[in-house]
């Protein structure tokens, strides 16, 4: 494995998990891109910016957003959002292939994998789960 992909909805962990990947030796990408820490999230989320800007640049492009995605699916993007992505992607994915092992984390992942599976080499994918009654309730507590 030379690739993972670390999933989960929003409020689930992901941001734990992928810090504790770090601490195992994984490359989480460049310093200067991480999202920087919040008053939700003090002690990171431990994403890459360009990440998680394509993948909302994707579920934008078919008029969905990442707590409302309206059935995403690779196959409603259109040959030019496409090529836009997959050109952005592959240079974000090019700096990172050097470093392995390596992992991108970004809740939006789990609607978006398809998208960047073409360009990972066999990618192994973290799922992380929390009762979606737990996910809500802290949804509802960040997002009211």
């Amino acid at each position: 494995m030379k690739t993972l992909l670390i999933i989960g909805m929003h409020r689930s962990g992901t941001s734990a998990v992928a810090r504790i990947v770090n601490m195992l030796g994984f490359n989480l990408g460049p310093s200067e891109s991480m999202g920087e820490p919040s008053s939700d999230n003090p002690k990171g989320f431990w994403e890459q910016l360009p990440v998680r800007n394509l993948n909302d640049f994707l579920l934008r492009s078919v008029g969905a957003t990442w707590d409302n995605p309206h059935s995403f699916a690779v196959d409603n993007l259109t040959e030019r959002t496409r090529f836009n992505f997959f050109r952005l992607a592959d240079r974000f994915v090019s700096r990172l292939r050097g470093d392995a092992p390596w992992a991108i984390k970004d809740p939006r992942l789990s609607l978006t994998m398809d998208a960047w599976r073409p360009l990972l080499q066999e990618p192994a994918v973290l799922f992380v789960y929390r009762n979606p009654i737990e996910v809500a309730g802290s949804l509802q507590a960040r997002n009211n």
